[in-house]
């Protein structure tokens, strides 16, 4: 039987060995954003079941949001991250990963639907997203230029002024 606690603690373990071996860096920013493909799981009737791939969004502004319910900033942050997204869909286009481990599909799931969210939202299952992008602490925000470079890493809550604001930076490139 597979036991989702196990897996996140061997992703851990796993992240910190490569972090400690210089495997993997923290600075990512100017870097070229990995490339991925997740299934989503919401908001449901809307981008349920699909399949987003990163690099099939390039031309326009990405937010990655990296979180879990269970995670107390991650929790505050979803509504200001749902304002910037229903100010801005049709020039940014923003992705919650779920950390899967401590919190199940289902309860990431029922969590944004209790919270009405508007943007797309999926499971990184076996934690290699969250490696991939060197997530170190959670909610962790990842803004990507539309030409497919990281422009900032965010590590901490995020107000919507925060993303309003760098947003802006990128528009600008």
């Amino acid at each position: 039987m597979h036991n989702p606690i196990n897996s996140a603690i061997k992703m851990f373990v796993l992240f910190i060995v490569l972090l400690l071996t210089g495997c993997i860096s923290l600075e990512t920013k100017g870097s070229e954003a990995q490339d991925f493909s997740l299934k989503l799981y919401g908001p449901p009737g809307v981008y349920e079941d699909e399949e987003f791939t990163l690099s099939s969004s390039f031309g326009q502004p990405i937010i990655l949001n990296f979180w879990f319910p269970s995670c107390p900033p991650c929790a505050r942050e979803i509504p200001e991250i749902n304002q910037f997204h229903e100010e801005y869909k049709d020039s940014v286009t923003v992705v919650g990963i779920q950390l899967i481990g401590i919190d199940t599909i289902e309860s990431g799931r029922d969590f944004m639907k209790s919270k009405n969210v508007s943007y797309r939202v999926g499971p990184d299952n076996d934690g290699s997203i969250t490696v991939d992008y060197s997530i170190s602490g959670f909610p962790t925000t990842i803004f990507i230029d539309k030409r497919g470079h990281i422009h900032e890493k965010w590590e901490g809550e995020i107000k919507k002024s925060d993303m309003v604001e760098i947003s802006k930076q990128i528009f600008e490139k």
